[in-house]
């Protein structure tokens, strides 16, 4: 595939992972709480402001700079499965099993004041 503007490269998907695009509204209970278990777990410690007294962990944690808005669970969760997200998901296999999850790219179009956006 080529463009005017520059070359462009198209990506597939490594042999044995498969890939599905879904709306909030067309995932499953299992899937979705496959999706947050995974953002969750790759997320909320980056978002959480960390006492910790141990110095060594300190000192891995302080590399992750918290987030100034924080963790609130059930608007993030509010947010993530908005009727407007859509989703990418990579699932090991071909199935497409909420087990078998192995990431996931969220998207959404807004408008807002008159302004048409693209939240990922």
């Amino acid at each position: 595939m080529s463009s005017s503007s520059g070359s462009s490269k198209v990506q597939t998907i490594p042999r044995g992972f498969s890939c599905q695009v879904r709306r909030s509204s067309d995932l499953s209970v299992q899937l979705k709480h496959a999706i947050w278990s995974l953002l969750e777990g790759n997320m909320k410690d980056m978002c959480v402001a960390v006492s910790v007294s141990s110095t060594h962990a300190l000192i891995i944690l302080s590399r992750l700079s918290a987030s100034s808005m924080g963790w609130d669970a059930k608007k993030k969760h509010a947010e993530v499965f908005h009727r407007f997200s859509r989703f990418v998901c990579i699932f090991r296999g071909s199935e497409g099993l909420p087990h078998k999850l192995a990431g996931f790219s969220m998207f959404r179009f807004e408008h807002e004041d008159g302004e048409a956006l693209l939240y990922w």
